[in-house]
């Protein structure tokens, strides 16, 4: 078979869309999530530019003695885009990398050159293992941020309520003060107090003891 360089030399693109696009849009198609739209086919007068990249020669030998001959052509055309869809780089997503190489050793078996998009295929898995790893090191990562946070948390209420506890506490302290400012100050007032009458005890004692003397005196008098 000849080298292949563009869908429109085994498929004329306008009637491929043409037709595709009547069957998606059809009442008739009673399951259309069945059918994928994003193949090169049903772009009209698209030229598969990564055929002019990558020609290949496909021998289609393991599809042809399966398959019925009226469907060898449409599968041929099915296999040439599925090449052209898994060579483009917008179609290459580390999602699928899997499923990817599966169809890529189907290609292969048809006849398809596809040693360079296996080895982007198998660069996106380790990619993809080393993202893995990555998800996997940042969950451990938040989780302990979860716990320290959880026990961050627990110190800062232990904190708030030693706060609460000390302003409860200063504020009973300044009651005490000024209550014992106001002690002081009565105590000094009957200190006062008491000293005052102490001098008077000590006049009244003295006024006594002088009026013992005089009657003392007059009553010994002649």
């Amino acid at each position: 078979m000849a080298v292949v360089n563009n869908i429109a030399d085994i498929c004329p693109m306008e009637e491929a869309h043409c037709n595709l696009q009547i069957i998606m849009n059809s009442p008739n198609n009673t399951n259309p999530s069945k059918l994928i739209t994003s193949s090169f086919i049903l772009r009209p007068h698209a030229r598969v530019e990564v055929l002019t990249r990558l020609p290949q020669n496909p021998h289609f030998s393991k599809l042809m003695p399966d398959c019925h001959p009226e469907f060898r052509e449409g599968n041929a055309v099915g296999l040439m885009i599925s090449f052209a869809n898994l060579a483009s780089i917008q179609n290459m997503r580390i999602q699928d990398d899997d499923q990817e190489m599966s169809s890529l050793s189907e290609l292969e078996e048809n006849g398809f050159e596809v040693g360079a998009l296996r080895s982007r295929l198998e660069n996106l898995l380790c990619i993809k293992n080393h993202q893995m790893d990555l998800k996997g090191k940042k969950e451990i990562l938040e989780q302990d941020i979860l716990e320290k946070e959880g026990a961050y948390n627990g110190v800062d209420q232990q904190l708030t309520m030693l706060d609460i506890g000390i302003r409860e506490l200063k504020e009973m302290l300044l009651n005490a003060q000024e209550k014992k400012a106001l002690l002081v100050e009565q105590r000094a007032a009957k200190g006062s107090e008491i000293a005052e009458l102490q001098v008077d005890a000590r006049r009244a004692e003295e006024s006594f003891m002088s009026a013992e003397r005089d009657f003392s005196h007059a009553a010994a008098a002649p």
